[in-house]
């Protein structure tokens, strides 16, 4: 029990970390949410995570298991650093829009769709051997607290915020490899930890379902680019946060 406790001490200070490097970098480049946003979007979260009773949220509160006023601060600095994100790399992104209508297409064809009810824990680090370390605390974690607790704590993923939760996806909103892996499990089961270009993704598929659904290919084209789009920018920033910390590192040598 307290090997686990010091392995889930090291990775939140391994959050802390993360949270205070990009709070510098987005005081440094001066990046200002509208009055009020912060507040909204974590009142959303609230209720989210406490499947709208408040009450249990309060309680929560009362009782010093959180305090808002470090819950609001955290959420601010998300939203902070994902503009600052899109604004230095919404230029480089590259959408293969052909690709993506022929996915939406082949799919159409069946007019019977697969969605998943999905979360996700995303891993990042600047070595494999740190990558390693991560993962075997974070599934102790996930032993210990939950998925969901374990995503809010310790993801890198912007769904963090929300407990790891993506929402009920379709089919042609998922990559052909991560599909695969989906496929795999049952409902209320963890996937394999699935490489990717920059770190390791867990997914929890919750529920599983096939809808018959008449797809709208226009629309379904704007949503898929948006997911893309978001995809890449997550990439981005996860590559960006890594650059700083190196930097930080160096200055300190």
């Amino acid at each position: 029990k307290e090997y686990n406790d010091e392995n889930i001490n090291k990775i939140a200070l391994e959050s802390l970390i993360k949270k205070k490097l990009k709070e510098k970098e987005v005081n440094k480049n001066n990046i200002i949410l509208n009055e009020g946003t912060a507040e909204i979007e974590m009142n959303a979260l609230l209720e989210k995570i406490s499947l709208g009773d408040l009450d249990k949220v309060n309680q929560l509160i009362e009782g010093g298991i959180f305090k808002k006023k470090d819950l609001l601060e955290k959420v601010s600095v998300e939203l902070r650093w994902n503009l600052l994100v899109a604004s230095l790399f919404k230029n480089k992104i590259i959408i293969n829009e052909e690709g993506i209508k022929e996915k939406i297409q082949k799919i159409s064809k069946n007019q019977k769709i697969n969605e998943y009810l999905v979360s996700e824990i995303f891993i990042d680090s600047e070595n494999k051997t740190e990558l390693k370390k991560k993962l075997e605390k974070i599934l102790i974690s996930i032993d210990q607290v939950g998925f969901k607790n374990t995503a809010i704590q310790f993801s890198s993923s912007p769904s963090s915020q929300e407990g790891g939760e993506l929402g009920w996806l379709s089919e042609d909103q998922i990559s052909e490899k991560l599909l695969e892996e989906m496929n795999k499990i049952e409902p209320g089961m963890i996937s394999k930890p699935i490489p990717t270009s920059n770190g390791l993704l867990l997914l929890k598929v919750h529920e599983k379902k096939t809808s018959k659904k008449e797809i709208n290919i226009k629309q379904n084209l704007q949503k898929l680019i948006l997911i893309e789009k978001n995809k890449q920018l997550r990439r981005f920033g996860i590559d960006y946060l890594n650059k700083i910390r190196i930097n930080a590192k160096i200055k300190h040598l």
